[in-house]
């Protein structure tokens, strides 16, 4: 989360550092608004941690030679392990949906797709076997034609439907990782100035944030293409296979085993399968994948109660949440030990700030409720926790894995639960001079833990407010479940706001129907 802020910082130019206790910084004048002024006292503690650690990274990154075998990186090779466990699965595509009003030029759109696929080489990267072992193998050229579908002939009533049926063919498709390619860009044209892009990758090859930068450097080539100037965006020094050589070189046996007391002490339980309230689950466990959403939204009022206890406690406000979570996960589970996963970016080094490929992870924080701590006390305990972890982070998601057993019992997950603590609303990604563009949002979709929790703060009119949704597995929790456990965790943010200085098991008390009617007045929520 603390990436995310810094690498936008970078994008616009700021440069930020650490003068002893005091953060400092500089750019182009008007290139820090009030928004990410705020962003910086709110998470002041937690980017001077960061820049510390960053401090401490070794070397630089250098290109390796191309005519050598091209390892993947331990992303990568969680990834092509699973899907050729299941080659006809779908479960790692990923796709977006954007309505385009305006005179869109497919033409200019194509091209500029194409301009980052050269710029880009994991963008024309596919993972054959050689000696027995998936490589990545890169093609010195490739280019991507638009999927055009002109539906604008289908009748009104039944344009959505078949609008939808070519959709889910298109993405449900598994792509084939040896031969590629692993990208696919559908357009549907729906009336005169009205468009459906369809932007579907497997999860190999773009992480969340490498799908930022992919529409960013798309809006400043499509800009370039349709006004007939060059495209001008500053070469990069490495690419993905020059990381994913680095990160091996990093990370040696020594340097895991200088990591490991840490790691399995945080993973030394098998986390507890999840109950949301008192009422039982439909299933323990599930194999399916399906999973629903449930949005919600804080008041402004309510947003800015949080982030000023979050200020003076010294903590951020996605520590907030996850102690919040852990919280309210603890009402209805015996294991008083909660395990959630958190995505961390994993581009602290300087490097790596412009590169598209799957760098992100996962931290797996433990946190202890047993001894029924004040709230104030939880937030300092997380705050600990969330450093420890960001110490540790340069372990990804497999040798952790590998650290927890998994291989020995591959059922057995690293955690139930994630949040994802985003510092930028969702729906902008994606902008293109002359054009309205709105991402379409989905209300079924994909995902490993049980329970999902995607959160961020959205400017509004009369202040900046909490949004965001819940995402969980139809085989394991019924509808009715989820929605009595979303509202009760607005509840408790609620009470939190007014009176952080009580227990935890105190203000879980206060999650009966009757303060429920008080404290949802700042907050709306929507099952989907």
């Amino acid at each position: 989360m603390i990436e995310t802020l810094i690498a936008q910082l970078q994008q616009r130019g700021i440069k930020l550092w650490a003068d002893g206790a005091y953060l400092q910084y500089d750019g182009p004048k008007g290139s820090l608004t009030p928004e990410l002024k705020e962003q910086l006292r709110t998470h002041k503690a937690a980017i001077l941690l960061y820049l510390q650690h960053q401090q401490q990274q070794p070397f630089d990154i250098h290109p390796v030679p191309r005519t050598d075998t091209l390892a993947l990186s331990f992303n990568q090779m969680r990834f092509w392990t699973f899907q050729m466990a299941r080659p006809n699965d779908s479960f790692y595509n990923v796709h977006q949906r954007f309505q385009i009003i305006g005179a869109l030029n497919p033409t200019a759109l194509e091209h500029s797709f194409n301009a980052l696929i050269e710029r880009h080489e994991v963008l024309r990267t596919t993972f054959p076997l050689v000696n027995g072992q998936p490589v990545q193998a890169i093609a010195d050229h490739s280019t991507i034609t638009l999927d055009i579908r002109d539906v604008q002939t289908i009748p009104p009533d039944a344009q959505p439907a078949e609008m939808e049926r070519i959709i889910r063919t298109e993405v449900e498709r598994p792509f084939d990782l040896a031969t590629g390619p692993l990208m696919r860009i559908l357009l549907l044209h729906q009336a005169t100035d009205t468009w459906l892009l369809v932007v579907c990758f497997h999860h190999i090859v773009l992480d969340d944030w490498s799908l930022t930068l992919l529409y960013r450097e798309l809006a400043v080539c499509y800009t370039a293409i349709t006004s007939g100037q060059p495209v001008a965006i500053p070469p990069l020094s490495i690419q993905y296979a020059d990381y994913a050589a680095w990160q091996h070189q990093q990370l040696t046996p020594d340097a895991i085993a200088s990591r490991r007391a840490y790691w399995e002490t945080v993973l030394a339980d098998e986390p507890a399968p999840l109950s949301l309230s008192s009422e039982p689950m439909q299933s323990a466990v599930s194999k399916s994948f399906q999973a629903r959403l449930s949005r919600f939204e804080h008041t402004p009022h309510v947003t800015q109660h949080l982030k000023t206890i979050s200020q003076q406690a010294g903590v951020t406000l996605y520590m907030t949440m996850v102690a919040t979570l852990a919280l309210l996960l603890s009402r209805e589970n015996s294991d008083q030990n909660i395990l959630i996963g958190s995505p961390v970016l994993g581009r602290h080094h300087p490097q790596l700030e412009g590169v598209l490929g799957c760098i992100s992870s996962i931290h797996v924080l433990r946190i202890g409720l047993s001894d029924n701590p004040l709230l104030l006390d939880l937030l300092q305990r997380v705050k600990q926790i969330v450093q420890d972890a960001m110490t540790y982070q340069d372990i990804p998601y497999e040798p952790l894995a590998r650290l927890a057993g998994v291989q020995k019992k591959r059922e057995r997950p690293l955690f139930r639960v994630l949040i994802s603590y985003l510092t930028h609303s969702p729906r902008n990604q994606l902008q293109l001079p002359g054009l309205q563009v709105t991402v379409q949002e989905l209300d079924e979709v994909n995902m490993q833990p049980d329970l999902l929790l995607v959160i961020w703060e959205e400017p509004g009119a009369t202040g900046s407010y909490l949004r965001g949704w819940w995402q969980f597995k139809q085989a394991i929790f019924g509808p009715e479940a989820m929605t009595q456990f979303a509202a009760d965790f607005q509840t408790l943010l609620a009470a939190i706001a007014t009176e952080p200085e009580r227990t935890c098991q105190a203000l879980l008390a206060q999650l009966n129907r009757g303060d429920q009617e008080d404290t949802r007045k700042g907050a709306t929520h929507r099952y989907e």
